[in-house]
């Protein structure tokens, strides 16, 4: 039941990492969540990837209710913990998801590169940038697309346009096609707006260029 679960989580990264190697990831992802689940309904990585699923359907209702299961299953586990807060701060559920990563990171400390990320789009949507760049700055996957992305948002915001436009250049050469398609990225499983907009914002104050591409990439 963890295999499926796992596998689960594996197509969801796919949809996250703009990796498309996966015709419908989310789809696959929830199925396989939901088949771990049905072989044992006590297994927490099963309602893990679950939450993730609804996210990306922007089903926030079933997205906390399997964050719920999630944590009841075992509510110790921090890594498990680190990640639903993750989760709840995609969905903008902001001030528990915070909770709960922050608690995580403080039982343990050596935390996944994500959990990382969690801070930045909470420190983004709280207008707190200086903060955001430094968490960004702890991400270290310079092979993703969301190293340089957030790096580049939180360092618009704070005028340092010179290392914004270099992260953006980082960014263009991991997925070329990436700076036109940046809202659909975060909107994917970034369900507040006022978050979206705090991304959006930085990016454009870093120098994205929106030319042709304009009206997709309005907020």
């Amino acid at each position: 039941m963890v295999s499926w679960a796992m596998l689960g989580e594996l197509y969801l990264d796919d949809k996250a990492l703009e990796f498309n190697k996966v015709d419908d990831p989310v789809q696959e992802g929830l199925k396989c969540a939901m088949r771990a689940a049905t072989i044992d309904p006590a297994c927490q990585h099963a309602y893990q990837a679950m939450a993730w699923a609804y996210l990306f359907h922007h089903d926030l209702e079933q997205c906390v209710k399997s964050v719920d299961q999630c944590i009841a299953i075992n509510p110790n586990a921090s890594d498990m913990v680190g990640a639903m807060g993750f989760v709840l701060i995609c969905g903008g559920e902001f001030e528990r998801g915070f909770k709960l990563l922050n608690d995580s990171t403080q039982q343990n400390p050596y935390c996944p590169w994500w959990f990382n990320g969690g801070f930045v789009f909470y420190f983004l949507y709280k207008k707190e940038y200086a903060r955001a760049l430094h968490w960004a700055e702890k991400i270290d996957m310079p092979a993703l697309l969301w190293d340089p992305l957030l790096k580049a948002s939180a360092l618009g915001h704070l005028n340092r346009f010179l290392e914004a436009g270099k992260q953006l250049d980082l960014l263009v050469q991991i997925v070329p096609e990436a700076i036109v398609q940046v809202k659909n990225i975060a909107g994917s499983f970034l369900l507040s707006p006022d978050l979206n907009k705090e991304i959006l914002e930085g990016l454009r104050m870093a120098g994205l260029k929106l030319q042709n591409q304009k009206s997709t990439l309005q907020p």
